[in-house]
């Protein structure tokens, strides 16, 4: 009887004290209704902390589909980041008006990872693509420096001179010219500099850019002596560039805010 017993007892603490579930590319991690899908980066040792991309997807998407997404998670695995792919409500995000629903809950994904994996808090960086890039730069207008560095892509904010934002934000920006999608968000229409209006001056930055160069397709345009605001357009269409965060992630990671 008393083995019984100890035996019910076992059982019973097993299902109440068992680990959270393992969670990652396929499986989602579930935070209360919302989740989230993660990949580590190739050959880490299960140990050292891990820098964060958090790439948000576009409309119509889901976090796995962005974990197949080659353009994404090869830059950020040569650079030993964290892929964490948030599921939106709907499969879009609520980036008008203040954005609070999900700004909240990137806030808690972190936590979350926190949880799972040892993350350099430090060295946490959002992008998204189209209606993703648009929410990157809500999260960036809510949270401001809370994260090291934004990367949108092809998406972002309208009515700029009417957002009032956290400052100042290191973030790089990019968009093709030929986007019928998600055109270029500019006020005036020949001055491509508009695009970045609002982190102009969230960041005290002057309107013509310290420096413009070409790279490959881009022609890019740089505020801040540390590259703290980039705006780079390409030719093309709506679709993430094959090179970019190659190229960008380890400028983003190598400088500091300033």
């Amino acid at each position: 009887m008393l083995g019984r017993l100890m035996l019910s007892m076992l059982i019973l603490f097993g299902v109440l004290y068992q680990p959270a579930a393992a969670c990652g590319p396929s499986t989602a991690c579930e935070i209360g209704s919302r989740s989230y899908n993660a990949l580590t980066p190739p050959g880490w040792d299960g140990a050292s902390r891990l820098p964060v991309l958090i790439h948000l997807h576009g409309w119509g998407r889901q976090g796995h589909n962005v974990l197949r997404n080659k353009r994404i998670v090869d830059p950020a695995g040569e650079n030993g980041l964290l892929v964490l792919a948030p599921n939106g409500v709907r499969k879009s995000w609520g980036f008008n008006g203040n954005g609070e629903r999900d700004t909240a809950f990137v806030q808690r994904l972190i936590k979350d990872a926190a949880r799972r994996w040892p993350i350099d808090r430090d060295r946490v960086y959002v992008s998204g693509f189209s209606f993703g890039g648009a929410m990157a730069w809500r999260i960036a207008c809510n949270l401001g420096a809370e994260f090291a560095g934004y990367l949108p892509i092809a998406g972002g904010l309208w009515r700029q001179s009417d957002q009032e934002c956290k400052g100042p934000v290191r973030l790089a920006h990019v968009h093709g010219l030929d986007d019928s999608v998600y055109g270029l968000p500019i006020s005036v229409f020949d001055d491509t500099e508009d695009a970045v209006l609002l982190w102009r001056r969230m960041n005290g930055h002057g309107f013509r850019a310290d420096r413009r160069f070409s790279q490959d397709e881009y022609d890019c345009r740089i505020w801040g002596q540390t590259q703290a605001l980039t705006l780079c357009i390409h030719p093309g269409g709506h679709f993430i560039p094959q090179d970019w965060l190659r190229w960008i992630l380890p400028i983003m990671m190598a400088e500091p805010a300033g």
